[in-house]
């Protein structure tokens, strides 16, 4: 949350400066550029308030940490209120594992748990200035926080009965973490991307704390990571709160891939085949945006293009059909 909470200052700090010194409004709505070869639309757009996360289940439905609340969407449009909290709390993260909607924030601290269902929510605990989750292959929690602003740490967090286990003391900032399929640790460092082995991550667990020493550098040149998403390929997109998303593949070879107002949570829905240009049935990444002015947030879907032979062939083919009709 600390962190968040200096940029979002900074930023709307300098639109203050800005909007006074031009004397018009700044308020717009989120918008998001992709890299060439790929298309974005808008997937969602919330109608009040801004988003703190967002997931999918295998079902297609959209869960939104929407202000104070947990909502389930249908692909319909059709809307449910999962859970409410009493007071204004401040967003952190929102992940759909299996049946259960798991939801953070950071203004006290606490932990939940949902079913996609709805019904009794479960409180997994509190972790003061937790920022994210994310899961392993084997199906084991682990969270990011910052208790205290000691500097943040890594935690296995226990689903059943809530205590954590500190794995990794990372310090500074707290940032994103995502796991590969072979149970690699990433996590997303200031400017640069750290990673632990799945051997590693093993290890520690109730036994010892990771640091420094125990890291590899896996890319750098990044700015301000905000959130990870892996597409089905193995490539690590990242957002940054100063507008730009990278792509970073296996090797460490970051390159960009789109820009937007204020990107954050990424999710990526696996296709058929590679997420790459020419194949747009490769998948689909969504992007959180949001203009913090107009306190307004929207989802974007990004998609790759066909390649210029297919469309051609496509347009051939709805041309030969509209002659045939017509005749």
């Amino acid at each position: 949350m600390q962190r968040m909470n200096k940029y979002v200052s900074s930023i709307l700090t300098v639109l203050v400066l800005l909007g006074t010194a031009g004397g018009t409004s700044l308020q717009a709505s989120p918008s998001y550029t992709p890299s060439p070869g790929y298309t974005a639309e808008s997937s969602y757009a919330s109608p009040a308030g801004t988003l703190a996360g967002f997931d999918f289940d295998t079902s297609g439905n959209l869960y939104l940490f929407r202000g104070n609340s947990i909502v389930k969407r249908a692909p319909g449009g059709s809307e449910t209120d999962l859970y409410t909290f009493s007071s204004d709390v401040y967003g952190s993260f929102l992940k759909v594992k299996d049946s259960t909607v798991y939801f953070g924030e950071s203004s006290n601290g606490s932990i939940k748990s949902v079913s996609t269902g709805g019904g009794t929510v479960t409180d997994l605990g509190s972790l003061g200035s937790n920022y994210d989750l994310a899961f392993n292959s084997s199906g084991q929690a682990f969270i990011v926080a910052n208790p205290g602003w000691a500097g943040t740490k890594i935690y296995n967090l226990d689903l059943v009965n809530g205590t954590t286990d500190e794995i990794a003391d990372i310090g500074g900032y707290s940032g994103p973490l995502a796991f590969d399929t072979s149970g690699n640790l990433y996590y997303g460092k200031g400017s640069e991307i750290i990673s632990f082995t799945g051997s590693q991550v093993n290890s520690a667990l109730g036994t010892g704390t990771l640091g420094e020493t125990d890291w590899s550098v896996f890319a750098t040149g990044l700015d301000s990571i905000g959130y990870f998403a892996f597409d089905s390929a193995g490539d690590l997109f990242s957002s940054s709160y100063t507008g730009a998303v990278t792509e970073t593949n296996n090797l460490g070879s970051s390159n960009p891939f789109g820009s937007g107002t204020s990107p954050s949570t990424l999710r990526f829905v696996p296709g058929s085949g590679d997420f790459e240009t020419g194949n747009p049935d490769g998948g689909h990444l969504y992007v959180n945006t949001t203009d913090w002015f107009a306190g307004q947030s929207t989802i974007f879907e990004v998609t790759p293009v066909p390649e210029p032979a297919t469309v051609i062939l496509l347009a051939g083919g709805l041309f030969s059909f509209l002659f045939r009709r017509k005749q």
